[in-house]
């Protein structure tokens, strides 16, 4: 049959990587590995400067800095210093959305390795609450800009369309991995003294500098380089990605067509959103992202040490044990890069919705009926088996890749602001949540939000695995004119 045929050439073929079992490893270059990995250090430092505050904050509290405040204004501090990042990063993400469609794709990420070095050198020298708080937005505006920006990148430099969502997934994997290396630093660094909080906020200089100084030796993405007309050096950082001569000429055939003469004359800034399949677009994209966010992920992040305190694990301790989460979650990410090429994204967004639905139902009824804290702890980590794979990944994936590549930053953009908008309501509202409705009661509201978003996600969204970006705008066109909007045609001005 042809299939087996298929499935044998699949297992001849050598496997000179660690991706070597997808179809298109084998056609990854040295340099395509570089480019990626360099980029995901902007999601490394995502994760680590949204992980470091809690342990950080633990010694701060002693500290001078907020120890010699007024009776009554430390919790309100405290809390504008976690918030801080978080409306930075919408912003962030918001100005990034711009900056990369009009500036290119590596130099917002440039711009944000400055947002991060200059906040967290801020961060380590601060002498009052008002320079900690103006640090942790600085580097929310570092967070917002790759937050938004290095996916679409890794995206760009992927050369093959079957191996996209998985190289963006590596991204994701190294958000995780920054939030378990922030814990890591918060706990050995506890050992240092009573400021060690500096050492823990500084320490995301580093980084953010080494990041700086490879992006300034390494290329703009060919599709953004396409897009402003520039094909001759397209070609060239193109022969670089990829190790396959037909890779290379097909997408030298997609960026000569007709249709990129309208693209390279330029788009003026929101006018995509005339475009009622851009529309339709960042409907869906922003509303994975509030999904995401709704589906108690940090619902289950702020509970995990609460209930180590409470089952009487105390100090240094709870920042030991605090990695468990972070390293269930990096580990399932490695799970969602094999998944998300071989199930794609919309069969591994429903899978894990089903699962997350689930486990938080259990969740809800062991804190009803006030279950033994072991118990609550594993069916966390249940919880976490089933988001990582999927509804963690596959919202960064899709908004990658489902826009014009005009528009792609502005596209992704929103989507990243909804992201971080959703990400502050949920930390308003959880203290109140948490009072009228009960632990219980709070799981349970996020495993209703996530079975409507099964529902949701079962209707609306299209699978996008293994196509280009042609193909991608016509299945949306389709699907938007299925859902009553008639008149939908495919983007025209996309690369």
């Amino acid at each position: 049959m042809a299939v087996e045929g298929e499935e044998e050439a699949l297992l001849s073929e050598p496997s000179p990587s660690p991706l070597g079992r997808f179809p298109s490893a084998s056609r990854i270059t040295p340099f395509t590995v570089l480019l990626v990995l360099t980029g995901a250090i902007g999601g490394f430092l995502f994760g680590y400067d949204t992980g470091v505050v809690s342990g950080a904050l633990f010694y701060l509290r002693d500290d001078p800095i907020l120890a010699g405040l007024p009776a009554g204004s430390e919790d309100l501090v405290e809390g504008a210093i976690v918030a801080g990042t978080t409306v930075g990063a919408a912003l962030g993400a918001g100005l990034g959305s711009v900056a990369s469609d009009r500036l290119g794709r590596r130099q917002s990420i440039l711009y944000a390795d400055a947002f991060f070095t200059v906040g967290s050198v801020l961060l380590a020298f601060s002498t009052s609450a008002f320079q900690l708080i103006a640090g942790r937005v600085i580097v929310g505006l570092g967070v917002g800009v790759a937050s938004m920006i290095v996916p679409v990148y890794i995206a760009e430099v992927s050369p093959t369309k079957d191996l996209r969502a998985a190289l963006v997934t590596v991204n994701v994997l190294m958000i995780t991995a920054g939030q378990f290396f922030s814990y890591l630093v918060n706990y050995f660094l506890s050992f240092a003294g009573g400021e060690c909080w500096r050492w823990m906020l500084g320490v995301a200089a580093l980084p953010a500098i080494l990041q700086f100084g490879g992006m300034l030796f390494l290329p703009e993405t060919p599709r953004w380089l396409a897009l402003k007309g520039n094909l001759g050096e397209a070609s060239k950082v193109l022969s670089k990605l990829s190790a396959s001569p037909e890779d290379a000429a097909e997408f030298m055939r997609e960026i000569q067509a007709p249709s990129v003469a309208t693209s390279t004359a330029g788009v003026r800034v929101f006018s995509a959103f005339e475009s009622k399949l851009f529309r339709y677009q960042v409907y869906v994209g922003v509303t994975l992202q509030v999904l995401q966010q709704l589906s108690g992920i940090n619902t289950v992040m702020y509970f995990t040490p609460v209930i180590l305190s409470s089952a009487g694990i105390e100090g240094r301790q709870v920042l030991l044990m605090s990695m468990l989460p972070a390293l269930t979650n990096a580990a399932m990410t490695l799970v969602g890069i094999w998944a998300i090429e071989r199930m794609g994204r919309r069969k591994l967004l429903l899978s894990s919705l089903v699962g997350v639905a689930l486990s938080l139902g259990l969740i809800g009824a062991l804190f009803s009926f006030e279950a033994p804290y072991g118990w609550i702890v594993a069916s966390l980590m249940l919880y976490l088996v089933c988001f990582a794979p999927g509804l963690s990944p596959v919202p960064w994936a899709v908004n990658s890749e489902i826009y014009p590549t005009a528009s792609r930053g502005l596209g992704s953009g929103c989507s990243a602001v909804a992201n971080w908008l959703s990400n502050s309501l949920i930390s308003v509202l959880f203290p109140s949540l948490q009072h009228r409705l009960s632990a219980g009661g709070v799981f349970w509201l996020c495993g209703a939000v996530s079975v409507a978003g099964t529902w949701w996600a079962y209707l609306v969204l299209p699978e996008t695995k293994g196509l280009s970006e042609t193909e991608i705008q016509a299945r949306f066109a389709e699907r938007l004119t299925r859902s009553g909007a008639a008149g939908a045609k495919p983007e025209t001005r996309s690369v």
